[in-house]
């Protein structure tokens, strides 16, 4: 690994336009909720999958943002891997716990957000570089 992209992974390179920032954090889940309220389930995923999108997706954010260009693919990658982490981590630490049966409300919750976080994710990634675009 060279020393740029070890500077690049340590120290923030890029600026965060944060009232876009903001906008995009806010109006994603909102714009994925109406876009598929029919099914029933987002309504009731944004209540659900909010601390964790803001307590997880929020620094993450933040950190991706501060040292890469916002590409909308990558951060629903992101997204799903974080809550994928999250999910082994509380199972794991459940059952480290002997606390198996907080496990099935563990596999429901991050198991919708396996569906909810990418889109989420997507789709802040495409309202920042929309707001961005129109910023510049």
């Amino acid at each position: 690994m060279s020393a740029l992209t070890k500077s690049h992974l340590l120290y923030p390179t890029q600026r965060i336009h944060m009232p876009a920032f903001f906008a995009a954090l806010v109006l994603a889940p909102i714009i994925i909720t109406g876009a598929t309220f029919w099914l029933v389930v987002p309504v009731f995923a944004v209540v659900i999958g909010a601390p964790a999108y803001l307590g997880l997706g929020l620094p993450l954010l933040i950190w991706h943002l501060s040292r890469a260009p916002c590409n909308a693919g990558e951060i629903a990658a992101l997204a799903f891997v974080s809550n994928f982490t999250a999910l082994c981590l509380t199972t794991f630490a459940a059952f480290a716990l002997g606390k198996e049966q907080i496990v099935e409300a563990t596999i429901f919750y991050f198991g919708f957000g396996l569906i909810f976080a990418p889109l989420w994710g997507w789709m802040f990634g495409l309202l920042y570089n929309r707001f961005t675009r129109n910023a510049a």
